[in-house]
């Protein structure tokens, strides 16, 4: 299916001696491939603009081998009355 994801150390507690899944990244489809071969999966682009402050939605577009464009939309922020 072309997914992609990260296997954990630890052993499935079944004791059938299966491994297990750390974590789920993404698709290849989704993936970003930069020039040397590297790939970036969504849930690394992801996880690096959800720590961004005031940041409320992205979208992230590969448009060559060298150029990733970043769109971003800030969060509308509530003021507070301090009367």
């Amino acid at each position: 299916m072309g997914d992609v994801g990260i296997f954990s150390r630890d052993i499935c507690p079944c004791g059938r001696g299966l491994s297990l899944l750390k974590s789920v990244e993404g698709r290849m489809v989704d993936c970003f491939r930069l020039p040397k071969g590297r790939i970036v999966t969504p849930k690394t682009i992801m996880t690096a603009i959800q720590g961004c402050l005031g940041v409320s939605r992205y979208q992230a577009v590969q448009e060559t081998a060298n150029k990733v464009t970043i769109e971003l939309m800030r969060r509308k922020e509530r003021l507070r009355s301090f009367c």
